[in-house]
């Protein structure tokens, strides 16, 4: 069996295009985990973000062809992609009259190396409040939701990430700014309300 890990998105790309099925194999397993992260920050329903995630490697499958290097990294593109479907589930979801819920339940098991985030995270540790982090991502705004976990769970850089979102750059920093501030404020929260013996609770 062939072992395409070496090979660049873009020469799997070509590969797959060409009906090679192990390289879009590849590809899956590159960035399955992405995609999935960012279909949950937007669906939060983890059945619902897994079938998103199937059906947007089924596109990437049949419109691979339209990625071309020098518009953006295949990442950039795969989530652009994931973000189109997510939102189209909703619109689909609201025009039914469906209640959409769900909670951060594996959003943050893949781990982040951003050092900011993970102060935050301590910091919750600290207070005996380590799981209470996917709550209170849970109370951001959609768009806040999203802008924190291309960046800080995802590695993504603010420019790249401001394209996947559909906005400027400076919009995007605003964005992401006022997501920390709110997240900070619920973190000292959560430290207030463990210092007086009470239980932090997400609003």
């Amino acid at each position: 069996m062939a072992d395409y890990s070496g090979l660049s998105d873009h020469e799997l790309l070509g590969l797959m295009t060409e009906g090679n099925q192990l390289a879009f194999e590849c590809l899956f397993d590159r960035y399955t985990s992405a995609v999935f992260k960012f279909c949950y920050s937007i669906l939060l329903d983890h059945q619902g973000a897994e079938d998103a995630t199937q059906d947007v490697f089924v596109k990437v499958w049949h419109k691979g062809n339209l990625w071309q290097p020098g518009d953006a990294t295949f990442k950039t593109w795969v989530l652009t992609l994931a973000r189109h479907h997510c939102f189209d589930v909703l619109r689909k979801l609201k025009s039914e009259n469906k209640k959409h819920q769900g909670f951060f339940q594996n959003l943050f098991s893949f781990g982040s190396s951003h050092q900011e985030m993970n102060s935050v995270e301590k910091s919750l540790d600290q207070v005996q409040y380590s799981d209470q982090i996917k709550d209170i991502i849970f109370t951001l705004p959609e768009r806040q939701r999203e802008a924190v976990t291309l960046v800080y769970y995802m590695d993504i850089q603010n420019v790249e990430a401001a394209g996947i979102m559909n906005i400027k750059p400076a919009a995007f920093d605003s964005l992401l700014a006022r997501a920390r501030r709110e997240l900070k404020k619920k973190v000292a929260n959560a430290k207030e309300l463990q210092a007086r013996g009470l239980n932090y609770e997400t609003k």
